[in-house]
């Protein structure tokens, strides 16, 4: 996250019996993202919300980066990594989502 979402800053972490998760937002609150850990502290995906302001550059910044699968997919192929990262865009009525998760190759 660090190399990829600079601009994001730790607000605060979220512990319930349902969730457990880091959220982190930009200073001018047109990006927040939600860290979803595991139990054991791991993280098990990533939610980005960005405002529809932002839909074009995000656009662009994933098909530069990432091989484009079909409906709003993308996968990042890092070689020698165990994982790869599966990403998906998310339209929703007020805001989008790019979700990542790490599977197992």
């Amino acid at each position: 996250m660090q190399e990829t979402e600079r601009d994001l800053f730790f607000i605060k972490e979220v512990n319930t019996k349902k969730w457990h998760f880091l959220k982190f937002e930009n200073a001018d609150n047109t990006k927040t993202m939600l860290c979803i850990l595991s139990n054991d502290g791991k993280c098990e995906y990533t939610k980005l919300m960005c405002d529809y302001a932002l839909l074009k550059s995000k656009e662009r910044e994933l098909n530069e980066n990432y091989r484009y699968q079909r409906d709003q997919t993308w996968v990042d192929r890092t070689s020698g990594e165990e994982y790869d990262y599966l990403i998906e865009l998310r339209k929703e009525e007020w805001f989008f989502t790019i979700k990542t998760t790490r599977i197992k190759k």
